[in-house]
């Protein structure tokens, strides 16, 4: 039994040591991922991208998303509210790298004028275009606007834009 507390003993100190002494200097590395948002990059930023295992790269590497910043209400109409029609609308959206919308295709519509009121509201989307290898481009994206009675009405003070 000695024999064995012999041979074991040092292995075992020595690797608490190392832990210890790694668990010390450990948080002093520096970070090997960044986030979207340090150093000065900002998510949609066609100058530098992020790649998890080598940091900052060239923008040819850069893709992302259409990101919608601004999504006005839709009106609720009053013949919909009348006949009491609830519902939601999906919208195919065709976001272009200009930044303007190019085409608008209805998946699930409703009644009462519901779905060319959504259909108005999606025209004044404010969005960042998406982005692939680093350069604006065209995309497309779901939308849904909710129609549950409580939308604010043609006449209302409450509307998301002028139009």
């Amino acid at each position: 039994m000695s024999c064995f507390i012999k041979r074991v003993l040092p292995f075992v100190l020595t690797l608490t040591i190392g832990l210890l002494i790694g668990s010390l200097f450990g948080s002093l590395r520096a970070p090997r991922y960044y986030e979207a948002g340090q150093f000065g990059i900002r998510y949609g930023d066609s100058r530098m991208s992020i790649n998890s295992h080598h940091g900052c790269r060239n923008s040819y590497n850069y893709n992302a998303p259409v990101i919608i910043t601004r999504k006005p209400e839709a009106v609720y109409t009053a013949t919909a509210r009348r006949n009491h029609v609830v519902g939601v609308v999906a919208l195919v959206v065709m976001f272009k790298s200009d930044g303007t919308i190019s085409d608008i295709t209805p998946v699930r519509e409703l009644p009462g004028g519901l779905t060319e009121e959504a259909i108005k509201a999606a025209r004044h989307i404010e969005f960042t275009p998406a982005y692939v290898n680093g350069r604006a481009a065209d995309g497309t994206q779901y939308v849904e606007y909710d129609f549950d009675g409580t939308a604010p009405t043609s006449n209302s003070p409450l509307m998301g834009f002028d139009g």
